[in-house]
């Protein structure tokens, strides 16, 4: 039985880093998170890129151990190295996922025409972010700059800020507050140029 157990917390011990990566990732990118079995699958995978990493940092620091005295590379700071990797590594993903540029590089060279956004409606809101005009339900609409947008239209609300009444009689009615509009409410979104109105 001791046996078992010592398996399963050298198991856990390998895969944390992958799972503070992915940790990280599902924090700071509007992804849903995938199954269970998947969120292992990605934590090995995270986890051999770390150890890949760290396996080259530690010959990198061990040559620069022949000229300047860094400390003694043991369990612990093996273990430093490890989650400060996986923790950056988990950043990096997240920055490239949210700006779209391994997608971006994919579509340039026609290997693909995805995106790395979760739907093309939180795609066309991060790719160049802009004034809006959302058409609610009922003939109204609502003027403003997005702060957050939904990951896509049908749950959770846009927070909008610097916004206006559009009426067709009334002309534009600026409101000094800002507003938290349901996305199932939202009929279409107009996307305008840069210059507001």
């Amino acid at each position: 039985m001791p046996s078992i157990t010592n398996d399963v917390i050298a198991l856990l011990q390998y895969l944390l880093p992958g799972f503070i990566v992915a940790g990280v990732i599902y924090v700071l990118t509007p992804h849903e998170r995938p199954s269970q079995f998947e969120r292992i699958v990605e934590a090995l995978i995270y986890s051999m890129t770390v150890n890949l990493f760290v396996g080259l940092e530690k010959k990198f620091l061990l040559f620069l151990g022949n000229w300047v005295t860094l400390g003694q590379m043991d369990t612990d700071s093996e273990t430093l190295l490890s989650l400060t990797t996986a923790t950056f590594t988990g950043l990096f993903i997240s920055y490239l996922w949210n700006k779209d540029h391994l997608h971006r590089l994919f579509r340039a060279l026609r290997i693909s025409k995805k995106s790395s956004h979760p739907s093309g409606w939180h795609a066309a809101f991060s790719r160049d972010p802009t004034y809006i005009i959302l058409h609610i339900k009922g003939e109204r609409r609502l003027y403003g700059w997005p702060l957050w947008w939904p990951s896509s239209g049908e749950k959770d609300h846009f927070h909008m800020t610097n916004c206006a009444w559009l009426d067709d009689e009334l002309g534009t009615i600026d409101l000094p507050q800002e507003f938290l509009i349901k996305a199932s409410d939202i009929e279409w979104i107009e996307i305008l140029p840069k210059e507001r109105l």
